[in-house]
């Protein structure tokens, strides 16, 4: 008589809620615990609420996109989520007359002050 092997599953947490689940030996590989778990944990740009409304009347979403290594869409996408108010169009032009120039440096020191990964 043959026997089936048994598949023992193995108990793991999600990477992005850490609620505990099981997964077998031929998807160990597996970190989230659903797909809504898993469209979060592969996002690039995921920045807190408090620095991306800071960092939006800082710099242009161009400016931002550039320094996260993501599209300026990407940028007006998250915004959107957040329900975060961006500048009225126009206003960075107004800016840029009057002799206003992006300051990248400061960006960054915001940025890892709040320990965002910048991809490289």
């Amino acid at each position: 008589m043959k026997t089936i092997p048994v598949r023992n599953p193995i108990n793991k947490a999600c990477a992005v809620c850490h609620t505990p689940f099981k997964v077998y030996p031929g998807k160990a590989d597996d970190l989230y615990c659903s797909p809504v778990c898993s469209q979060i944990g592969r996002r690039a740009f995921n920045p807190s609420k408090e620095l991306l409304q800071n960092l939006l009347w800082l710099a242009p979403t161009t400016s931002l996109a550039k320094v996260f290594g993501v599209s300026d869409k990407a940028v007006e996408k998250r915004a959107k989520l957040m329900n975060l108010e961006k500048p009225e169009r126009g206003y960075w032009a107004k800016q840029y007359a009057t002799g206003f120039e992006v300051d990248i440096e400061k960006l960054i020191s915001l940025i890892d002050a709040e320990k965002v990964e910048i991809p490289q």
